[in-house]
């Protein structure tokens, strides 16, 4: 719950917690993964809980935690069982909001029917976006 809201955040659109990311990536963890990845998950996450979220901490506090944590993960300067758990938390995070039905329905342009195709059309900057998970980095 807490590393998954730092990492979204409510702003304009709904943060992790609003959608309920961690129910999601509770599931998913217990449907998909082994055992000992689970437990691997759930320790590691309790530790961040207790060491990046001390109970007097601020909001900001929280996020420059979670900031320093996600450059470690993509710098490889964390050991790797602790990179690993960080990385399939943001994804699990990542996952949760994008297929999450507000974000799909009220954020992005989903389409559950498949419409017309119009190929070259102009987008104005207002216009939503298509997103599906087929996204190249």
């Amino acid at each position: 719950g807490d590393i998954a809201e730092v990492i979204l955040p409510k702003s304009e659109t709904p943060g992790a917690r609003e959608l309920n990311a961690h129910r999601f990536i509770d599931l998913m963890l217990k449907d998909l993964y082994p055992e000992e990845k689970q437990m691997l998950f759930q320790n590691q996450l309790a530790a961040w809980n207790t060491s990046l979220f001390p109970p007097t901490q601020t909001e900001a506090e929280r996020q420059a935690a979670v900031t320093a944590l996600d450059t470690k993960a993509f710098a490889g300067e964390l050991p790797e069982e602790e990179r690993e758990t960080y990385l399939m938390l943001k994804e699990l995070t990542l996952l949760a909001y994008f297929t999450s039905q507000e974000v799909m329905t009220e954020q992005l342009n989903y389409q559950p029917v498949a419409g017309r195709h119009d190929a070259c059309i102009p987008l104005a900057e207002a216009d939503k976006i298509f997103v599906d998970n087929n996204v190249s980095q």
